[in-house]
């Protein structure tokens, strides 16, 4: 049985200016058809991810210089806050690692954090720091003068975010799918 064959365009072009989707999309194909999964990619492609497909005997991936250096750039920005979730767990794993009484990092926290932040792209993980939190969880905090922080504990998760009056507030039980749509709500609310 032949393997279809691929061809990315340029994805910003075909995705009528929804950047983050034609990106979540594309890049989210382009490493199931490097793992050798197109399978992955689903049978109906939208339209957004600029990819067509056709019957081959090879799977091939042709990329735009520009696209496959958004793709680095993505992959990079994601794989710098998983090496640094994974750094901080190994670092502070014993009581006191602050100079005062902070709890080792709790191994549940460390997982759920990891779960989170996988269900993340680079896009939105660029707005954000990783710290760890004395009582053993994992907090990220917005960049710059953005007052937002999602913490992510054993069991659940808490998040606040403020903008001039508004705010956003919750403490709810982890599930990664929510914490990232939670997540996602954040940035827009920020963006606002």
């Amino acid at each position: 049985m032949e393997k279809p064959k691929f061809q990315i365009e340029e994805p910003l072009k075909k995705s009528g200016g929804n950047g983050r989707k034609a990106l979540v999309y594309t890049m989210s194909c382009a490493f199931a058809l490097t793992a050798g999964l197109p399978e992955a990619c689903g049978q109906a492609i939208p339209a957004e991810t600029g990819i067509s497909a056709y019957d081959s005997k090879e799977t091939q991936l042709a990329l735009s210089e520009s696209t496959a250096n958004m793709f680095k750039e993505e992959f990079n920005v994601k794989s710098n806050m998983l090496k640094r979730l994974e750094q901080l767990y190994a670092d502070l794993n014993t009581q006191g690692w602050d100079g005062y009484d902070a709890h080792p990092m709790e191994a549940e926290s460390y997982r759920n954090m990891k779960s989170l932040l996988s269900q993340l792209t680079g896009s939105q993980l660029r707005s954000w720091n990783l710290f760890p939190s004395p009582n053993g969880t994992f907090l990220l905090s917005a960049k710059g003068k953005r007052i937002a922080s999602v913490s992510v504990g054993n069991n659940g998760f808490s998040y606040a975010a403020m903008m001039k009056s508004s705010k956003m507030t919750g403490m709810e039980s982890f599930n990664p799918a929510r914490a990232a749509k939670v997540v996602d709500n954040i940035l827009s609310f920020l963006e606002v």
